[in-house]
């Protein structure tokens, strides 16, 4: 490695203008203080590189790609193996060894130094020699918040690129069965041939809802942007409809209200079309303004409501705290007009045939029997309306989760080679592994490389039945976090299973393990 340093260092000079040249010879002198080249260690030749920008010289004049040796976490790790044995007297871990030849063929590969080939019989590459994460994961820059949607937020033009942009959304959102089939329904409404009016979206917490209301928000307030993408277009080649012109997405976000203090939802739609003051009595007094008051409101244009959380907010009203501030006659007086609204809400809309609502009743807050019973009384109201149970359906989990950690995947026929040995290899031990990972067919190995589907689907089904764990919203950011901690351990797998999720991955803050 500091042979192959020292070369890419000297091999660039004579082709350098002077400029670039004293600005290499800077570097030596700062980083060697009057050692030659050929003097420094591995650890102060990489030191040399950064200093001087050499990895961008090294690509731009020999087009040899180093970016490996900026990982400055691996390459410390490397600078110790060396250093122990260049000392003597430290036992060196086989494992360590193991992996420092992985990454070095990967480096030399790289570079151009080593013709890429495919994987020899019986000998599978990394995962990661192929497979590229995103940015954010590679460099453990995501948050609880990453993966989590907000309606609300998006409406005001704020939080993550990824949910705001409606170009990056479209681009890295998977167009599931069950999100296809809603926006298809929805555009045949608003565009007056047919379809349903009232969609109640019924699925765990954490399972796609708020995506799947997001997407309908930027794809009726963007059209532009979302036909843009494969996504867009298939709704609109599966409705057999355009787009119609000038809907009008209304939002109402439960978790965010205030339901004692702040406007009414009816207030709040009204307020976004702005006329507010033909809902201010109701608003005020905070009582259900009607069915026909509605149908009024609605019926100028087409109209698309989106609704999140509705049963939280709901329970919010009768909650000890709202009971405390005004008294529980009163907090239960509003509950009951809020069970009245979304009964006419829904009639209303009904009536209406270039109108429609989309609603989520699941709340991300556990209010007990008060929450329970706000989801009932509103289940038998929206329970009469159709219902798209599975946003995310079977191995549809897969590819989501694939475009949303991963920019690249590498070479297909590699994928296959590698998902054709791992299958044989299971079907020639036999009884010797387990019948659930034996099961494994060739197609789920290929749609969920570079993670084994026993790891995925344990994740997703197995652990999306806990409560506290978030479907997913619980798999991405669970696996973000294990992607990232091999990302930057480098083990030589060729996929990414159960056993080789790390415990300590739950230390960082993000993901509990607390299950």
């Amino acid at each position: 490695m500091e042979t192959l340093l020292r070369s890419l260092y000297k091999e660039p000079l004579p082709k350098l203008p002077p400029q670039e040249v004293a600005v290499a010879n800077q570097a030596l002198e700062k980083v060697g203080k009057g050692k030659v080249v050929e003097e420094l260690t591995l650890g102060q030749l990489v030191g040399l590189f950064r200093t001087g920008s050499l990895f961008s010289l090294a690509k731009r004049h020999l087009n040899r790609d180093l970016y490996l040796l900026t990982n400055e976490q691996l390459v410390n790790e490397w600078v110790e193996l060396r250093n122990r044995a260049a000392h003597g007297g430290a036992e060196l871990d086989e494992e360590d060894v193991n992996v420092f030849l992985v990454n070095l063929r990967k480096l030399l590969r790289e570079a151009g130094y080593l013709r890429p080939v495919g994987p020899a019989a019986g000998k599978l590459p990394p995962w990661w020699e192929g497979a590229r994460p995103h940015r954010e994961v590679r460099e453990g820059k995501f948050s609880r918040d990453t993966f989590a949607a907000k309606l609300d937020e998006v409406m005001l033009g704020r939080g993550p690129d990824e949910y705001r942009n409606p170009e990056i959304f479209f681009s890295i959102t998977y167009p599931t069965r069950g999100m296809v089939t809603l926006l298809t329904t929805v555009l045949e409404r608003l565009a007056g041939a047919g379809g349903e009016g009232v969609l109640h979206l019924q699925t765990p917490f954490g399972g796609g809802k708020t995506h799947s209301l997001i997407a309908l928000f930027h794809f009726f307030k963007h059209p532009e942007a979302a036909l843009a993408s494969p996504f867009g277009r298939q709704v609109v080649a599966e409705a057999g409809v355009d787009v119609p012109q000038g809907v009008r997405v209304l939002t109402f976000v439960g978790v965010g209200e205030d339901p004692l203090t702040g406007k009414t939802p009816w207030g709040r739609l009204a307020e976004q079309l702005g006329r507010y003051e033909e809902l201010r009595d109701s608003d005020e007094a905070r009582t259900s303004p009607g069915k026909e008051r509605l149908r009024k409101l609605l019926s100028d244009a087409p109209t698309l409501i989106l609704m999140d959380e509705i049963a939280e907010y709901a329970a919010k009203a009768v909650s000890p705290k709202k009971i405390a501030e005004a008294g529980e006659a009163v907090a239960r007086a509003y509950q009951s007009q809020l069970f009245s609204f979304f009964h006419d809400l829904t009639e209303a809309v009904s009536s209406l045939p270039h109108c429609a609502l989309v609603a989520t009743l699941t709340t991300s807050t556990p209010y007990g029997e008060e929450g329970a019973r706000a989801q009932r009384e509103l289940g038998d109201i929206f329970g009469r309306m159709r219902k798209i149970l599975e946003p995310v359906q079977g191995e549809e989990i897969y590819e989501i989760v694939r475009r949303r950690l991963f920019e690249t995947l590498g070479d297909e026929e590699v994928r296959k080679q590698v998902a054709e040995t791992i299958r044989r290899a299971y079907r020639e031990l036999g009884d010797q592994v387990p019948e659930v990972i034996r099961s494994a067919d060739y197609k789920k190995l290929l749609r969920a490389y570079p993670f084994h589907p026993e790891l995925i689907d344990v994740l997703h089904e197995r652990w999306g039945s806990f409560s506290g764990f978030q479907r997913t919203r619980g798999v991405l950011r669970l696996l973000a976090e294990v992607v990232e901690w091999h990302w930057k351990k480098k083990l030589p797998i060729p996929l990414l299973r159960s056993a080789d999720v790390p415990l300590e991955v739950g230390g960082s803050g993000r993901t509990s393990w607390s299950r």
